[in-house]
């Protein structure tokens, strides 16, 4: 299960850094973005059924976004690579299909090589870091929703 979480948390990364455009969108129409990211994010949460399931998959979004931040948060010099790895540590591998292991690895690979043309070096920048911990924050607070039971 952590596995899709990643997954959708990725998903939502890789559509709000997938190129200049995006960002600049974010940044110029907030309220928008946000919608879209906790739109996503909803959606998400409610794939799986009964209702009580969805309390759950909520919470493990949460957790993920968590890392995500720490991680982010831990360095004043975090990088993309540093980051990246990270992610792919807390994935069991082991647990997927062929498929799911290549469209997830896929993913985490787009994600990164997006941020690290935008930061050249690998280095987030503190703009970088603002952009993705504002998409970060929508999904968790969406997630919140369910996981404090006021879906």
């Amino acid at each position: 299960m952590m596995k899709r979480v990643i997954m959708a948390v990725a998903m939502a990364l890789a559509f709000s850094l997938s190129g200049c455009a995006v960002v600049d969108y974010a940044k110029d129409n907030p309220a928008t973005a946000a919608l879209a990211v906790k739109s996503g994010t909803l959606a998400f949460v409610e794939q799986v059924d009964p209702i009580q399931r969805r309390v759950e998959r909520a919470k493990e979004v949460i957790v993920v976004v968590n890392f995500i931040l720490d991680q982010m948060d831990s360095s004043t010099s975090a990088t993309v690579s540093t980051l990246s790895s990270e992610v792919r540590s807390q994935i069991d591998w082991n647990d997927m299909d062929a498929y799911e292991r290549l469209l997830l690895d896929s993913l985490i690979f787009s994600v990164e090589s997006k941020l690290k043309e935008r930061v050249g070096d690998g280095i987030l920048g503190e703009d970088d870091k603002l952009v993705v911990r504002s998409v970060l924050e929508w999904a968790k607070e969406a997630a919140g929703m369910y996981a404090e039971g006021r879906a």
